[in-house]
């Protein structure tokens, strides 16, 4: 897309995140400062677990933390609803599924 003067944008998104809610001048100040700090976004959800995905032989694999317990693999396949689905049959800290199909949203979620 253009820019306020008319101009392209030719640079890289390193991380992008997008909350529910206005931030406060400190949590914007926390983001600044952790960035700046070479820290990710997650270092400041310290209570929600980063998933890991991976793509090995045709198959998607999800993994978190061992020491990430109570939480729940929830799915979905759109953002026109707010309805996430407990995944079936994950019993450990990993889910492989193929790498094709429908495009699936994942998150973890304390039940």
């Amino acid at each position: 897309g253009t820019g306020p003067s008319g101009g392209y944008w030719h640079g890289r998104i390193d991380e992008l995140a997008i909350w529910n809610r206005a931030l406060s001048s400190e949590e914007i100040n926390g983001v600044y400062q952790a960035g700046s700090a070479g820290l990710d976004l997650f270092s400041l959800l310290p209570d929600q677990p980063a998933l890991t995905i991976t793509v090995d032989a045709g198959a998607l694999q999800l993994t978190w933390p061992a020491n990430a317990t109570g939480f729940a693999l929830v799915s979905r396949t759109n953002f026109t609803d707010d309805v996430w689905t407990v995944v079936p049959g994950v019993t450990t800290n990993a889910f492989t599924m193929p790498a094709s199909g429908a495009a699936k949203f994942f998150r973890l979620r304390k039940p």
